[in-house]
């Protein structure tokens, strides 16, 4: 009689599990994927506009701008700050920088010097950390992009 008892409770663990994975598939395929798409597309249209309007900018403007497109980005958080680094280089190969990179070249690389651009902004300790890795890692693009010839070491830039 127990093995019978067993065998139910078995049987019935493994619909519960199989329910659940089938359950988080179908979230997965009808709620995460089509939210994913729409953002990427969202993402790439502004990565896009920033190539032609990083003409008119500066190599600092650049970096305020790809700030202030992560805190203005309404699509999932996680993409815009992935996507911070490689709006600041197609902002910044929008014309040679040459003549603006120069004294990037000077700077040691050190994670404090990008904090205290960030902490110049107003983006310090009490900021929130998602904000402070965007504007730490836009500054630390355009030291990169600066430092490799302007040739950039982030996806999409060639």
């Amino acid at each position: 009689m127990t093995r019978d008892t067993n065998d139910r409770g078995g049987r019935a663990a493994w619909i519960v599990i199989g329910s659940a994975l089938l359950i988080g598939t179908l979230l997965a395929v009808f709620v995460v994927y089509p939210n994913m798409k729409a953002s990427a597309i969202s993402i790439g249209k502004d990565l896009a506009e920033l190539s032609v309007k990083g003409a008119d900018m500066t190599v600092e403007e650049c970096v305020s701008h790809a700030i202030d497109w992560f805190e203005g980005c309404d699509v999932m958080p996680t993409m815009c700050l992935q996507e911070v680094p490689t709006a600041v280089a197609n902002c910044l190969r929008a014309k040679d920088r040459a003549a603006e990179c120069e004294p990037y070249l000077k700077i040691p690389p050190t994670s404090q010097w990008t904090f205290e651009r960030c902490k110049e902004r107003g983006i310090g300790k009490g900021s929130a950390k998602e904000l402070t890795k965007s504007c730490t890692g836009a500054w630390r693009a355009l030291d990169q992009y600066c430092k490799t010839g302007q040739k950039g070491v982030f996806w999409g830039v060639k």
